[in-house]
């Protein structure tokens, strides 16, 4: 399991955030994103975003119940598999 917090300018990203398939499905990408949405909240940004990919609805729904929104994709996104855009206020 990953979970990176990578700087954009005024922005962290919630990027490679991944859970074994032997851990999935007890709660481990939960906490994780919790603790990312955390330390987001100790830095100065004001939004926390992430990129996904529409196939991977379980993931949606996490990244939804942890209080991210979806939001346009913005142009030049470099994940050739990123299709979906959301953004959390921290």
């Amino acid at each position: 399991m990953t979970g990176t917090v990578r700087i954009v300018p005024g922005t962290l990203e919630l990027a490679n955030m991944a859970v074994s398939p032997s851990a999935q499905g007890r709660g481990v990408g939960r906490l994780l994103g919790l603790e990312c949405i955390a330390f987001a909240r100790t830095t100065d940004a004001h939004t926390l975003m992430l990129h996904s990919s529409s196939k991977l609805a379980p993931a949606l729904h996490l990244y939804q119940s942890l209080g991210f929104h979806h939001a346009p994709m913005p142009p030049g996104v470099e994940y050739t598999r990123a299709d979906v855009h959301m953004k959390l206020a921290l």
